[in-house]
């Protein structure tokens, strides 16, 4: 019941984020307010929100970001912290099962975090699967599934309008090591410019 209702929350997105007419008076803001966006990594896709990057092993669709208090069955470190969630499709493109979830989403202009991170960032505490809420230990091939990279936030933290997303991605190349073809370089493939919900109950 506790997953249940952890899924609950997930998944009650605002109805402007699936409806076309509203995604795209999204896409038209988002696109006024960073057209000419200094904080854009050169080089790197500009992909708005609700897009799919396609990349290997997996496709991404960031949706939205929100905050949140309550995570039940989760529950953070420190008491009184918050959850920073971002909420993205994943489809595994590779012949195989994934089980590096963790690595596919970054958040590196958000503040207060309590994870550490080495160069890539911070990786997410829970990888939450949105349709049971249960914990996400790998991807299958083929499979869309909805997918919540939650962080725990101090409660101090500030809290703009949107954030910028950072996807993950990796190249298939041979391998020097084992002469094989594998997923390798794993580096950030695209970024996503994201609305922020406040959902503190």
């Amino acid at each position: 019941m506790a997953f249940r209702s952890m899924a609950a929350r997930l998944t009650a997105l605002p109805l402007r984020w699936l409806g076309i007419g509203a995604g795209a008076l999204a896409l038209a803001a988002s696109s006024l307010f960073h057209g000419l966006d200094s904080s854009a990594s050169a080089g790197i896709p500009q992909v708005k929100p609700n897009t799919v990057s396609r990349d290997g092993p997996w496709n991404v669709n960031v949706l939205t970001c929100r905050v949140v208090t309550d995570l039940s069955p989760y529950k953070p470190q420190k008491d009184g912290d918050r959850w920073f969630v971002v909420i993205a499709y994943v489809n595994v493109t590779a012949d195989e099962s994934q089980t590096s979830i963790g690595a596919i989403i970054r958040i590196p202009q958000v503040q207060g975090l309590t994870a550490t991170g080495g160069s890539r960032g911070k990786p997410p505490d829970h990888i939450l699967l949105v349709r049971d809420g249960s914990e996400v230990q790998y991807l299958n091939p083929g499979m869309t599934e909805r997918v919540g990279f939650a962080w725990e936030q101090s409660p101090s933290a500030p809290m703009p309008s949107e954030t910028l997303v950072q996807v993950y991605g990796e190249t298939l190349r041979e391998s020097a090591l084992s002469g094989n073809e594998e997923w390798l370089d794993l580096s950030v493939h695209a970024e996503v410019h994201a609305s922020i919900e406040d959902r503190r109950s």
